[in-house]
């Protein structure tokens, strides 16, 4: 096993990717065996490159429109307003320069500033599904078994009782989609 160069939490029930390494929890050493190691690190593989074009389409499909409005605002708001010159004192401080206004320049600016927060907001929720590892979890269940998966996340948390709430709530997750489904 090999620790990441810099400080990297690394949860003890996945693995982490950088660059063509996979780094997986210190704490686990030599505490689980392979075919035990082998649906967690599926479910983040799963989780990591197949999920991330959905997650990428999330982010754009909110993103894109917000930023498309904006865009819109600014060409189309400052014809709307007259733009003023000042020249001359108190708006000057030197002889021959002026200061231009147009309201809509103060309409722009925070609003772009208050639009960056719910578009925040929205992504956050929007990705919700993905940063807990359910929809991985499903996959690699049907892939490898529901069961070995659940007998790997149990033993993570056997081994590492500071993950168990984590890994406790992809077993409960993992057992409720298979309830939905009866």
């Amino acid at each position: 096993m090999m620790q990441p160069t810099t400080f990297v939490p690394i949860p003890s029930d996945t693995a982490v990717f950088r660059e063509n390494t996979v780094y997986l929890a210190q704490n686990m050493e030599r505490q689980l065996s392979t075919d035990d190691w082998k649906p967690l690190i599926a479910s983040a593989v799963i989780n990591r490159w197949k999920l991330r074009t959905r997650k990428i389409g999330r982010i754009l499909a909110i993103t894109v429109p917000v930023i498309a409005v904006y865009i819109a605002g600014w060409i189309l708001l400052p014809p709307m307003y007259p733009t003023v010159t000042h020249c001359g004192p108190p708006y000057t401080h030197s002889y021959g320069t002026c200061a231009i206004d147009n309201q809509a320049w103060n309409i722009l600016v925070p609003l772009g500033l208050f639009l960056w927060i719910p578009l925040l907001i929205a992504s956050l929720i929007s990705l919700r599904p993905f940063f807990n590892a359910s929809i991985a979890d499903r996959e690699t269940a049907g892939m490898f078994e529901k069961e070995n998966l659940v007998y790997s996340l149990r033993k993570v948390s056997e081994v590492s009782p500071g993950d168990n709430w984590r890994v406790q709530r992809r077993i409960r997750r993992l057992t409720q989609s298979d309830e939905a489904t009866v």
